[in-house]
């Protein structure tokens, strides 16, 4: 255990190190904006989409939460709105990544978000801002099923009837 916690502590600071030296304190926080405006959006996308997407089903299968038994409609509204979210955030997500992880020359392709966005558009095309979606959706789909489901047990047990 000893080794590990030395190793990771000598890695660590070479890694933070290296950081250091190559632009200075500003390397620590690089991409912070974009990160903060992703998960806003990224948050606001499936609340917006989990909420009306919900009631829609609700409407069109003509259950309520009462008839619900498996939450089936919080699941399949959760899959929607992660969905939904991961598509319309992955551009934002991949440009923030390689401006994170640039390193030597690509630090001039990415040294703002405007530029950063040019780049991938001209490296990758429009394909290149989906990098990575599929496993992103594999991953938030379900678990915002069981969020979803989590919340909306959580609002009926609490409410005061």
């Amino acid at each position: 255990m000893y080794f590990y916690g030395a190793f990771l502590t000598n890695f660590l600071s070479a890694v933070a190190k290296d950081l250091f030296m190559g632009s200075g304190l500003k390397s620590f926080y690089k991409g912070s904006v974009m990160t903060f405006f992703y998960y806003g959006l990224n948050s606001g996308i499936w609340w917006l989409s989990y909420e009306h997407t919900k009631s829609v089903l609700y409407k069109t299968a003509k259950l309520d939460e009462l008839t619900d038994k498996f939450r089936v409609v919080p699941i399949t509204a959760a899959m929607i709105g992660a969905f939904l979210s991961v598509v319309i955030t992955s551009p934002i997500d991949v440009v923030k990544i390689r401006m994170q992880t640039a390193i030597g020359d690509e630090r001039e392709l990415y040294r703002n978000a405007r530029v950063g966005f040019r780049s991938v558009m001209k490296a990758d095309g429009l394909h290149g801002f989906f990098r990575g979606a599929l496993p992103k959706f594999i991953s938030r789909g379900p678990l915002s099923s069981v969020w979803a489901v989590v919340y909306e047990l959580v609002i009926k047990y609490s409410s005061i009837n």
